[in-house]
C-alpha cells in the first residue's frame, strides 16, 4: 500500500493534471511469474507518483476491438471498460480516463458484450464459446468459483502463457493469487482492474453513536492494541442488545448487537481468525484442513455459544428479508437498530443518509495471541482468458496496461477519494481502510467449495446445532473426492 502522500499526488493527477504517464524508460523486470513471489524485484513507481511497467512494449493493434464478456451495467461491483464520456463522477471519470490512456496507447477500441441474465449465465457463455473453438470475445468476466471451475475444464489460459502479466508487481493482489493457485499454477489473477476485490472484504462496521452511549470501549483502541478479538466483539454486542418497544414490525422492535445476512457472518469469524479450511502443502496442493483441527473447532464452539447463549443479540437478515438481505441489513443499521454490521466495504457507500456516524473495524481476531488481522474477501468479478484465445500476446498486453492504469487512476479515485472523502467519516476509519486492504486473503473451501465445506458449517449454525465434526466427517468422503479431483485436473493441464 502506497502512503497517503503517494495516494493524494496520483489523485491531484486524476483530478486535476490529466497527465498521461509515459511507458517508456528502462527495462528493469525479467518477466519471471512466480505465484510465491513477495514484492516486486525492481521498482516500478515513476517521479510523478505514477506506476509504470518498462517491459510493456510500444506497439499498435490497428483499431482492433477488444471484446470483454461482462454482467448487465446494473450489477453491483463491477468496473466498466465502455465509459462513453466524462459525467462528473470522481470514479467514473477515472475508469473513463483509464479506458482512453490504455485505447490510445495501444490502438484498440475496448467493447464489452453484456451478458443477459447476469452471472449465472457466464460460465455456460466461456464454455460453449471455447467448446466451439469461436473466437468471440479477448476477456470474459466470471465469478471466482466459476473461474476456478472453467479453469479445471481447461477453458482458461494460464497466467504463465499470458506474456506480459507479471503478477509481481504491486498492482496485483499477491495474498489472494497465491491463495488461489493449485500446485504453483495460476490461470486468472486479481489485479486492480478489478475493483470489486476490494469492495467484497468483509469488515464491521459499528454506530459510533450508540458506542458513546453506552460508555463503551474505543473500537479503534482495541483494533490498535491488538484487543479487538471475537469475545470483545460479541461482549459489546450483548451490551448493546436490547428491547426498545413492542408492536413493531419483525427486527423494528429492539436493537440488537449485530446484523448480518448469514453467508456473510459466519465464516468471516474463522476467516478473521487466521483460519482457512483449505490450506496448501509445501507444494501449493490444498488439502481440507477442516478435520480434527482443534482450533477450528474451538472457534465454531465459541462463535457458536455466543450467538446461541441467550441473549438474541444477533439478527439474520436471510430470515428477515430473503429477497434482499443486504438491504435489510443496510435499513436496520442506519436507523440504529444495532450496534454492529458485518457487512462489506462495499456497504460503506451506501450509508449516506445515516445520520448517526459510524465507523469502520477488520473482522475481530481469534484472541489477543492472534498476531495480525485478516480480512475475508467473498469473491471477485475476475475476468479470464479463454483457452482458444487467438492473440495472448495482445491479450496480456491489454490485460497489463488495464492493472497498471487503474493502480494509477481507479484505486486512487476510489480508494481515496470515493471512499475515504465521501462516506468514510473520520481519519481512524481510514487506517482501518488501509489495514483492511493491506490483509485480504481467501478460503478456498469459502469462495471455491462453498457448497461442500463453508455451507456444512454454516447449515449447523442455521439449524441452532453445534455437531460440526459430526457434520464434516459425514461430508468429508465428497470434501476429499471434490479437492483430489481439483488437484489432479491441474496436474493435467500444462
Amino acid at each position: 500500500m502506497k502512503t497517503k502522500i503517494a495516494f493524494f499526488l496520483a489523485i491531484v493527477v486524476v483530478l486535476l493534471l490529466a497527465i498521461i504517464p509515459s511507458c517508456g524508460g528502462e527495462a528493469g523486470n525479467d518477466g519471471e511469474k512466480s505465484i510465491e513471489s513477495g514484492e516486486p524485484e525492481v521498482g516500478t513507481e515513476a517521479d510523478d507518483g505514477l506506476y509504470v511497467a518498462h517491459y510493456l512494449p510500444e506497439t499498435g493493434f490497428e483499431g482492433h476491438r477488444f471484446r470483454a464478456v461482462t454482467t448487465p451495467k446494473d450489477y453491483p461491483w463491477r468496473t466498466e471498460f465502455d465509459i462513453g464520456e466524462e459525467s462528473g463522477e470522481v470514479f467514473d471519470d477515472a475508469l473513463y480516463k483509464r479506458n482512453r490512456i490504455v485505447e490510445e496507447r495501444y490502438d484498440i477500441i475496448l467493447e464489452e458484450i453484456v451478458l443477459d441474465g447476469g452471472w449465472p449465465g457466464l460460465y455456460g457463455n466461456l464454455r460453449k464459446s471455447v467448446s466451439s473453438d469461436s473466437d468471440d470475445f479477448d476477456l470474459h468476466m466470471m465469478i471466482c468459483r466459476d473461474a476456478f471451475k472453467a479453469s479445471m475444464e481447461g477453458f482458461v489460459t494460464p497466467v504463465s502463457d499470458l506474456k506480459y502479466v507479471d503478477i509481481s508487481q504491486p498492482w496485483y493482489a499477491q495474498n489472494i493469487n497465491r491463495d488461489m493457485s493449485v500446485g504453483g499454477k495460476l490461470f486468472f489473477a486479481y489485479s486492480d482492474e478489478c475493483i470489486n476485490m476490494l469492495e467484497l472484504s468483509v469488515i464491521t462496521l459499528f454506530n459510533k453513536n450508540i458506542l458513546a452511549d453506552l460508555a463503551m470501549e474505543d473500537v479503534y483502541a482495541l483494533v490498535d492494541g491488538g484487543k479487538w478479538t471475537i469475545d470483545k466483539f460479541f461482549e459489546m454486542a450483548k451490551e448493546a442488545n436490547q428491547k426498545i418497544d413492542a408492536g413493531g414490525a419483525a427486527g423494528d422492535d429492539k436493537r440488537y448487537g449485530v446484523v448480518s445476512p448469514y453467508d456473510w457472518f459466519f465464516a468471516s469469524f474463522w476467516v478473521g481468525a487466521d483460519i482457512k479450511t483449505v490450506m496448501k502443502d509445501e507444494n501449493n496442493v490444498p488439502y481440507f484442513n477442516g478435520h480434527n483441527n482443534q482450533k477450528l473447532d474451538d472457534l465454531l464452539q465459541k462463535v457458536y455459544n455466543h450467538v446461541y447463549g441467550g441473549e438474541d443479540a444477533y439478527l439474520d437478515t436471510v430470515a428477515l428479508m430473503p429477497s434482499d438481505p443486504i438491504g435489510r441489513a443496510r435499513k436496520v443499521f442506519e436507523e440504529n437498530g444495532a450496534l454492529f454490521w458485518i457487512g462489506g466495504v462495499c456497504d460503506i457507500q451506501t450509508l449516506r443518509a445515516m445520520e448517526n456516524n459510524f465507523g469502520i473495524a477488520p473482522l475481530p481476531k481469534f484472541d489477543e495471541a492472534q498476531k495480525e488481522y485478516r480480512t475475508r474477501t467473498i469473491d471477485g468479478w475476475v475476468n479470464v482468458v479463454p483457452s482458444n484465445a487467438r492473440n495472448t500476446e495482445r491479450t496480456s498486453i491489454v490485460m497489463e496496461a488495464l492493472a497498471v492504469e487503474s493502480k494509477n487512476y481507479t484505486i486512487p479515485a476510489y480508494y481515496e477519494v470515493a471512499l475515504k472523502a465521501k462516506h468514510i467519516r473520520d481519519e481512524d476509519s481510514e487506517r482501518m481502510l488501509d489495514l483492511i486492504y493491506e490483509t485480504r486473503t481467501m478460503d478456498m473451501g469459502d469462495v471455491v467449495w462453498m457448497d461442500n465445506i463453508r455451507n456444512v458449517y454454516v447449515g449447523e449454525f442455521n439449524s441452532k446445532k453445534n455437531n460440526f465434526t459430526s457434520a464434516v466427517e459425514k461430508q468429508l468422503p465428497t470434501i476429499e473426492k471434490t479437492i483430489s479431483k481439483a488437484i489432479e485436473a491441474f496436474a493435467n493441464l500444462p
